[in-house]
């Protein structure tokens, strides 16, 4: 149970939910065996929830967290964050070694993969990476004044910048690796425009 605030009484009430419940089409007591659980729907809710935030606004907002944690000295919990950071850098660049492979297997994928945010411009995200780089030497800049913080916080914070240099060489060779996969769909569509349209002649029955 947690607290929240109800906007039609203007007061906080106390919210009860459980984030399990039996799953009676898939548990088997007949037959003696065990209880299989499932999401509740309000569980559900959260889950899916917090998965669209994190998908629409993650990488930046993980940054400006990170910089709030290491202006007031946090370093242990920004390490998390960056470590964080990491692992969502480390996905996407997994998807872009996917997506430019596709693209080479089948140039058509330019215009139905949903892993591309096509509502952006390029200029719009090479902006977008220049913004994130300045957020990191924002996090940087922090290094110069770690004579402010105490000696226990000083060996913290070495720890945690060795792993910020790392996100932000794993950032840099994402923003590299989107720049080349743009110029590679610009390329496809000069060079072989006859491969979008193009219809395959082999079946699997035949071939």
């Amino acid at each position: 149970h947690t607290r929240i605030f109800n906007e039609n009484t203007g007061a906080h009430e106390e919210f009860k939910f459980k984030y399990l419940k039996d799953d009676r089409e898939h548990s088997q007591w007949e037959s003696g065996g065990p209880t299989v659980y499932m999401l509740t729907e309000v569980a559900q809710e959260i889950i899916f929830i917090t998965r669209e935030i994190l998908e629409e606004f993650g990488f930046d907002i993980e940054q400006f967290y990170t910089l709030q944690l290491i202006k007031t000295g946090n370093f242990n919990k920004a390490e998390d964050s960056i470590n964080n950071l990491i692992a969502r850098v480390r996905n996407l660049i997994n998807r872009e070694k996917d997506y430019r492979e596709d693209i080479i297997r089948n140039p058509q994928v330019i215009f139905f993969d949903s892993r591309r945010n096509r509502q952006k411009t390029e200029e719009e995200i090479k902006q977008q990476f220049e913004e994130e780089q300045k957020v990191f030497n924002d996090m940087f800049s922090w290094k110069s004044r770690l004579d402010t913080f105490p000696e226990d916080q000083r060996a913290e914070a070495i720890i945690m910048f060795d792993s910020l240099e790392r996100a932000r060489m794993l950032h840099n060779e994402l923003a590299k690796m989107v720049v080349e996969n743009m110029a590679l769909e610009v390329e496809m569509r000069v060079k072989y425009p006859e491969s979008f349209w193009r219809i395959s002649s082999f079946s699997f029955k035949k071939d």
